[in-house]
């Protein structure tokens, strides 16, 4: 049998795991990536990597691309644990990166096991972990068994025993708990931990950015937008209970309410001549008084829907910059490589058009419900002077009476 081995590695661990295989493998040969031979005319393709953002390596997934109508087996390694969730989607994409339809391949077999993590990452989930989950000298023990290779992995047969390359497509190394339910509090933090770090390298800082940014201005325009139905509503009841009451004085009904408009009505009513002659301006100055906290999250809304398309531009910025880089650090690089960079840059444009056009519609429709309560408020002033028998609708505004309460 003639077999090819080709793995990529950065920390040195799926190496380990490369050769072997390729030890019990007679006649194999095992290159790395970087100058691997073209897959044709070989029996069995084995190709290892490590996982970033969830996928085989860019540089393994370049070369499984470039493999077809040919036996496959696949084994690598990642930070999380083997039998977690995040490990099973990993290998279930690299397994459908090789089962494309157009590439004719046969998949023999996974392996997936613990291997290093980066110390940059690692270093920054110490640092998300810190308050609840301190590192303790038994976690960091656990930590750095990582970069070992488990005992049956230093075999071909031993990669047998944990459903490997002759395994059946539903066996994949797990072991017989791979219930998430079965996996202790610690675990279910770390992977959690781990995903939250594939999500960050995928969308960068600004996508950070924009997502608490969309969260703070849905919660402005869902808070306002209630606030005002509900205001408009007590208005709507309580005032129609004031109209009833012809003839008579208004304090009774109107102390009885927090309704801001009622408010705005009722220091209209009661100050009226003491303050200004001009309704519309007493009622342009109690309507700020009184709406500030909606004035100012219109304010923020704005702000936002301002902020957003520009932090999306900034993503792309970002994102083009590592393209450049990756130019200029590799005489000829892939395009996985360069996609990395790409998607980051499309991704944080994306993003910041979802949060910008959504929140300038919040902000338009309650700006125009906004200036319509000021219109109420100006109109029903009038109707409650003239219910207290101040003046008659006809009259001017300096010769109307102050109701006294």
């Amino acid at each position: 049998m003639k077999a090819l081995v080709v793995y990529s590695s950065r920390t040195g661990n799926t190496r380990k795991i490369a050769e072997a295989i390729a030890a019990v493998l007679p006649g194999c040969e095992i290159h790395p990536v970087e100058s691997a031979p073209a897959p044709e005319g070989y029996d069995l393709v084995a190709v290892g990597y490590w996982v970033d953002k969830g996928m085989p390596d860019a540089q393994a997934k370049a070369y499984l691309e470039t493999v077809r109508d040919a036996k496959v087996a696949l084994f690598g390694t990642l930070g999380a644990w083997p039998d977690s969730d995040h490990a099973r989607d990993c290998i279930a994409q690299g397994e459908a990166l090789v089962n494309a339809p157009e590439r004719r391949n046969k998949v023999l077999g996974t392996y997936l096991c613990q291997g290093k993590v980066d110390p940059k990452i690692v270093a920054m989930m110490q640092k998300m972990a810190s308050d609840v989950h301190p590192m303790t000298p038994r976690r960091s023990g656990q930590a750095s068994r990582r970069g070992r290779l488990p005992p049956g992995a230093r075999s071909l047969q031993g990669v047998r025993g944990t459903g490997g390359l002759t395994g059946q497509k539903d066996q994949r190394g797990f072991g017989p708990e791979t219930g998430r339910a079965a996996l202790p509090p610690i675990r279910r933090v770390q992977e959690t931990l781990m995903n939250l770090a594939s999500i960050y390298a995928s969308i960068g800082p600004s996508g950070v950015a924009l997502v608490f940014v969309g969260c703070a201005g849905l919660y402005l325009a869902l808070r306002n937008l209630l606030y005002l139905h509900f205001v408009w509503r007590d208005f709507k009841r309580d005032f129609l209970d004031i109209e009833h009451q012809e003839g008579r004085c208004m304090r009774d009904v109107c102390d009885k309410s927090d309704n801001p408009l009622i408010a705005i009505i009722r220091d209209v009513v009661k100050t009226h001549g003491g303050h200004s002659e001009d309704i519309r301006a007493e009622v342009a100055y109690l309507f700020h008084r009184n709406f500030e906290q909606v004035t100012k999250g219109l304010c923020w809304l704005r702000l936002i829907s301002v902020v957003s398309p520009l932090l999306g531009l900034l993503g792309t910025i970002l994102g083009m910059v590592t393209v450049f880089r990756t130019i200029a650090e590799n005489s000829a690089p892939n395009a996985a490589q360069l996609a990395a960079g790409i998607w980051e840059a499309l991704i944080t444009t994306i993003m910041g058009l979802c949060v910008a056009i959504p929140m300038l519609m919040f902000y338009y429709y309650l700006m125009l419900k906004f200036k319509g309560f000021h219109i109420e408020a100006v109109e029903h002033s009038y109707r409650a002077l003239e219910l207290c028998g101040g003046a008659k609708r006809e009259a001017r505004p300096e010769n109307r009476r102050m109701c006294h309460a």
